[in-house]
């Protein structure tokens, strides 16, 4: 009986080893794996490198493109949003497939803060098109590629 509990104890270890080496090796090769984007990425905290589709404009400047009744898209976010940095690389490259201008607008700076409450933002990401002063459509939170490339094609006759 104690030849069957050791034979037991040294196969049980085998397969732990054997699953440890394993995992680990394969966390290894992960972690070494890097991601190389055909195009660069822009991150909706690094203004600096924005496309130059995206144009930074205050609450109080968005109300006078609104007033304007000109046809627009407007992204609010805020730079240390987790899901608007999730959303940015793929509104910033569907803005630049359909040659699109976006008003984008800062909620966390003290200026623009009233913006939640004046354009019924509930959290961001937000991106809405307007058309004669009046909201036509909207998305919140961060979506697909595919959701937003939709989103410009429907709003693809505005102008820069």
């Amino acid at each position: 009986m104690k030849k069957v509990y050791k034979i037991g104890a040294i196969v049980t270890t085998i397969l732990v080893v054997g699953i440890l080496i394993f995992t680990l090796t394969k966390n290894d090769a992960v972690k070494n794996e890097v991601a190389k984007p055909n195009k660069p990425i822009v991150s909706a905290a690094n203004a600096e490198a924005k496309p130059t589709s995206i144009k930074d404009v205050s609450k109080e400047e968005l109300k006078n493109i609104i007033e304007s009744k000109k046809e627009f898209v407007a992204y609010y976010y805020q730079p240390n949003c987790h899901y608007c940095k999730k959303a940015a690389p793929a509104i910033n490259s569907m803005s630049q497939k359909h040659d699109r201008a976006i008003y984008r607008i800062d909620l966390s700076t003290s200026e623009n803060q009233s913006a939640f409450q004046d354009f019924n933002i509930p959290g961001t990401p937000v991106v809405v098109a307007y058309k004669d002063g009046q909201e036509v459509e909207r998305i919140e939170g961060a979506m697909s590629a595919a959701t937003y490339d939709g989103f410009f094609a429907r709003h693809e006759s505005s102008t820069k």
